[in-house]
């Protein structure tokens, strides 16, 4: 199955769009977990991480390989969620989205990708207690 699912999907792995989406999720994940260690509260640039937030809620895929970087980036990105509430059901709807397209699958790697989407839920909701 995981095979099958390379072969379908190999165009977009040699893709050149998928190659810099993937470079850019894995640099803007350190970047960003970067800073929240490393910046004061005040300094975090609030404004700039919630634009990026609406424009990574605005991009849509049926893709799997493209929702994996879609999930790693709203993860990434939920730590703004603490400072405009107003995206929280707009981030928690679009990876329910994505939970509800691979529910039914034998594709191993699309159910660790569920898994990563719920974790995600989980995430969001229990920082967003916290708060």
């Amino acid at each position: 199955l995981f095979r099958s699912f390379l072969l379908e999907h190999q165009s977009y792995i040699a893709s050149s769009f998928f190659i810099q989406l993937e470079a850019v999720t894995f640099v803007f994940e350190s970047v960003t977990n970067q800073m929240f260690q490393v910046l004061t509260k005040e300094d975090i640039p609030v404004d700039d991480g919630v634009e990026l937030l609406k424009l990574v809620l605005n991009f849509t895929t049926k893709d799997p390989l493209l929702q994996c970087c879609l999930i790693t980036n709203l993860s990434t990105l939920s730590p703004f969620l603490s400072y405009s509430n107003e995206y929280s059901t707009e981030v928690l709807n679009k990876l329910f989205d994505v939970i509800e397209q691979i529910k039914a699958t034998k594709v191993q790697l699309l159910k660790n990708m569920r898994r990563y989407a719920c974790s995600c839920v989980n995430k969001i909701c229990r920082d967003r207690k916290s708060t």
